[in-house]
């Protein structure tokens, strides 16, 4: 869950996709900041960003990012939730094959 206590580098480190999303709210160097600013809070107050807003955009794309990640293939094979053609006897059977 993203609050506004929630420091920076911890928040793009944990979904690496909010650095977009703190770019498309105008911050442009987004490693300067998170060393500049501890918290979401701080940097939305000090840049005169709606933090409402840029906690809703950031929780919209924490829970595609935790989705996506938990549908991916972590057998080591490179799969998507999937195999294209292939078995591997070490997933277990929790793919299906195309």
């Amino acid at each position: 869950m993203i609050t506004k206590d929630m420091p920076l580098g911890e928040l793009v480190e944990k979904v690496p996709p909010a650095a977009e999303v703190l770019k498309s709210f105008g911050i442009k160097n987004v490693g300067r900041v998170i060393a500049q600013y501890d918290t979401l809070e701080q940097c939305a107050g000090d840049l005169h960003i709606d933090l409402d807003d840029l906690l809703c955009e950031l929780s919209m794309v924490a829970t595609n990012y935790e989705i996506e990640e938990q549908s991916k293939c972590h057998c080591g094979c490179g799969g998507h939730g999937h195999h294209h053609g292939h078995e591997h006897g070490h997933c277990h059977g929790h793919h299906t094959a195309e």
